[in-house]
């Protein structure tokens, strides 16, 4: 009834509010319904829909989201719906509720740690990060592995860092609908994959081997535990609460997808990625060259709020920290325009003999108006006759990404309805901005007819 006398959906929602209080439906849900209703549709109920039930909040349905949601973290939830066929309830309630996941920035990211789980990560980190600089562990005894998902059709990439690696060693290809739990896992992941290792070690089967992981449930199941106990592979800790630091996601599932084409089917998906991964160059070894440094960004990318006007990027050095190193750092435009929404930077630094960290900042322009986020890219190179003590790795370049902090508000009528005498001549309608009121903006209008009509009863 309200929606036939031509009230807006706003109103409407305030009205059920003031009854129904917290029971009452969402400003979405009344937009909706009152679409519906203009456009002619007169039940009430709602319409059947695909998907599975509620009750689908399962184990396998919560690890199948969150190796979506890791492989690409800009999937919405109509995306995730419609990859997995669950429900939009159900896929919302297993992010929030189960993964502790929000959306910042249109990317979901862990919340933030307790102090007891930062402080454990940088104590395994320290712990494992000994056990090398000692010559406890050796980066050629590291076997590490991660899930992923490839498309049959190419989208957008996450950014690519950096790790090591002397290629895979078994790579396996998971059935549509499949899903990976601890058996599974031990039985067509580990069992393989310790098959491949005393083959291509027959002296030395699997002793010295460590295995490293994130802790999803299949990784740290007990079962899991005790088999690879049982074939005398050690397991390396990983910090909890940490896929961010899952190796194989800083480089190689990224370095696969830039280079794959679209794919028909999934036998020719499996083939492209195993014909990639054999044909595409390693990332250069620290160990070819000792007394060679490498850096790159700390991170692959920076996100800053445009009312700092200033984001801080990390240049960070490995390898060889004994020596000056010098190098260049440039921005380079994308969304985001030098002069209108950055200072654009072009300029050489050095890192003195033993400095292993270089903050650079860029100054960033805060506009009084929304817009949209926009991005550039901030570049390492290195002057010339630098390449002989210095390599550049594969996170040589970086994106920043400026969020717009500016709030329009939202702009409505005054009032929904207005009564004016034709003697009057005219009719005065106030259109009114609330919530916020930064920056400038434009509303276009236009007239309809009902029982008046333009030109005879109107201008």
């Amino acid at each position: 009834v309200r929606t036939a006398l031509n009230i807006q959906a706003r109103i409407i929602h305030d009205e059920l509010y003031s009854v129904y209080g917290d029971q009452a439906p969402s400003l979405t849900t009344v937009k909706r319904w009152s679409k519906l209703f203009r456009e002619g549709r007169e039940e009430i109920e709602d319409e059947s829909r695909p998907g599975r039930p509620i009750t689908e909040t399962t184990s396998e349905n919560i690890e199948e989201i969150r190796l979506l949601i890791n492989d690409d973290p800009y999937l919405t939830i109509e995306e995730l719906q419609e990859q997995t066929d669950l429900s939009y309830g159900t896929v919302h309630r297993i992010i929030t509720d189960h993964l502790n996941l929000r959306k910042v920035t249109a990317r979901y990211i862990p919340k933030d740690l307790t102090d007891f789980q930062r402080a454990e990560r940088v104590r395994i980190c320290k712990e494992n990060l000994a056990k090398f600089q000692q010559g406890t562990w050796r980066l050629c005894d590291i076997i590490t592995g991660d899930e992923s998902w490839f498309y049959h059709k190419q989208i957008g990439r996450k950014s690519s860092n950096a790790a090591w690696s002397n290629g895979p060693v078994f790579i396996h290809h998971l059935e549509r609908g499949q899903t990976i739990d601890h058996q599974y896992y031990i039985n067509n992941c580990l069992r393989p994959l310790v098959d491949e290792i005393k083959r291509q070690r027959p002296s030395y089967g699997t002793r010295g081997i460590k295995i490293y992981y994130d802790n999803a449930r299949p990784h740290v199941h007990e079962d899991v535990s005790s088999y690879l106990e049982s074939e005398h592979l050690t397991i390396i800790p990983h910090p909890p609460n940490s896929p961010d630091l899952s190796p194989c996601d800083f480089w190689l599932f990224d370095l696969i997808k830039r280079n794959l084409t679209d794919q028909s089917d999934s036998q020719s998906l499996y083939d492209a990625v195993i014909y990639q991964r054999a044909v595409n160059p390693q990332p250069f070894n620290i160990d070819e060259d000792p007394h060679m440094a490498i850096l790159a960004f700390a991170s692959s990318s920076y996100a800053v709020l445009e009312r700092e006007q200033r984001v801080t990027v990390n240049v960070i050095r490995h390898g060889f920290i004994d020596s000056i190193i010098r190098f260049r750092l440039d921005t380079i435009d994308g969304t985001a325009i030098a002069g209108e929404d950055y200072v654009k930077l072009s300029e050489e630094f050095k890192m003195e003999s033993g400095e292993q960290e270089k903050k650079i900042t860029i100054h960033v322009i805060d506009h009084n108006q929304w817009e949209p986020d926009k991005t550039f890219f901030v570049k390492l190179s290195l002057p010339e006759g630098e390449e002989k003590r210095t390599k550049l790795d594969s996170r040589e370049t970086a994106l920043v990404t400026t969020i717009s902090d500016d709030e329009p508000g939202f702009v409505e009528f005054e009032e929904t309805i207005t009564l004016v005498k034709e003697s009057a001549r005219k009719a005065e309608i106030k259109v009114v901005r609330v919530n916020s009121a930064d920056g400038r903006v434009t509303v276009h209008y236009r007239t309809k007819d009902i029982d008046a009509t333009a030109k005879k009863d109107y201008q």
